[in-house]
């Protein structure tokens, strides 16, 4: 089994599943496009699923590289809150019923 050492590489894609799930729920907030929060859920579960996991590896990894935790903590918490303000629009307007 690969040993997991540098979660770094999970920053960059990361970081821009994240600038897209912020456009994507930003449409959805709009009135009419309220069907999009339905796709900007699980969209929003990518980052925080992927900051999850750079900071698992950045306590798995070695501590002479230096990683800090919180770019990933910072991709785990935009995720999660983007996805919960999906949810939420979803409740208010009756998406959920």
């Amino acid at each position: 089994m690969p040993s997991f050492t540098d979660p770094t590489p999970l920053l960059t894609p990361g970081r821009i599943l994240l600038v897209a799930t912020a456009a994507l729920v930003t449409v959805a907030m709009m009135p009419c496009f309220g069907i999009l929060n339905w796709l900007a859920i699980p969209v929003a579960l990518a980052p925080a699923s992927l900051g999850a996991l750079g900071l698992w590896g950045c306590r798995r990894a070695d501590p002479a590289l230096g990683l800090q935790p919180a770019p990933f903590l910072g991709l785990a918490l935009g995720g999660a809150l983007l996805a919960l303000a999906s949810a939420l629009r979803l409740l208010l307007g009756a998406g959920v019923v």
